[in-house]
C-alpha cells in the first residue's frame, strides 16, 4: 500500500495545499507570512528619524524584502537564470539554496530560492543599519532573516 501524499502546509494555491477561500485562515504559514510582512514595517511604526534625513533610500531594500515575502507566500516560480551569467556568480548568489531545500518541509518547491534572496536583502539592511547607526533597521533585518527561515519549517 502506498501512503497518501503529505498535505502541504502552505497557503500557496500552486502546491498540493487544499487551502482555498476561508480555509486559508486555518493555515499557519499564512499567518507567518503576515507577521513576516508586518515586521518589515517596524521602522515606519517606531518613528525612526532615518527617513527624514539621508536614510530614505532604506525604503528600497524594505520594498524588495516585501516583494520577496509575497513571492515566497505565493510560491511563485523562480525566474530562469540567463546562461551568460557565469556559474561561479550564480553559485555565490544562490549560496544556500541546497541547504534550504533540505530543510524545506512545506513542499513549496520555489520557496528556498526566495528565502535565499531574503538573506541577501537582510545582509544589505544590516550594512545600512551600521552605516546609518540605526538599531531598528538591524532588528528588522535579523527578524526578517529568521522568519524567512522559519517559513521553510512550517
Amino acid at each position: 500500500m502506498t501512503k497518501p501524499p503529505k498535505n502541504a502546509r502552505t497557503w500557496t494555491p500552486k502546491t498540493k495545499s487544499r487551502a482555498t477561500g476561508l480555509g486559508l485562515l486555518r493555515e499557519p504559514s499564512f499567518y507567518l507570512h503576515l507577521i513576516w510582512g508586518a515586521s518589515l514595517g517596524i521602522p515606519f511604526w517606531v518613528g525612526s528619524e532615518i527617513f527624514a534625513g539621508s536614510g530614505w533610500w532604506v525604503i528600497l531594500p524594505l520594498g524588495a524584502a516585501l516583494a520577496l515575502v509575497i513571492a515566497s507566500g505565493l510560491n511563485l516560480a523562480f525566474p530562469p537564470l540567463p546562461s551568460q551569467v557565469p556559474r561561479a556568480v550564480m553559485a555565490s548568489l544562490l549560496f544556500s539554496v541546497t541547504f534550504l531545500q533540505k530543510v524545506n518541509t512545506t513542499q513549496a518547491d520555489h520557496r528556498p530560492y526566495w528565502v535565499n534572496l531574503t538573506l541577501w536583502v537582510s545582509l544589505i539592511l544590516l550594512i545600512f543599519s551600521i552605516q546609518l547607526r540605526d538599531f531598528t533597521i538591524a532588528v528588522v533585518a535579523l527578524v526578517s532573516g529568521l522568519i524567512s527561515f522559519i517559513t521553510l519549517l512550517i
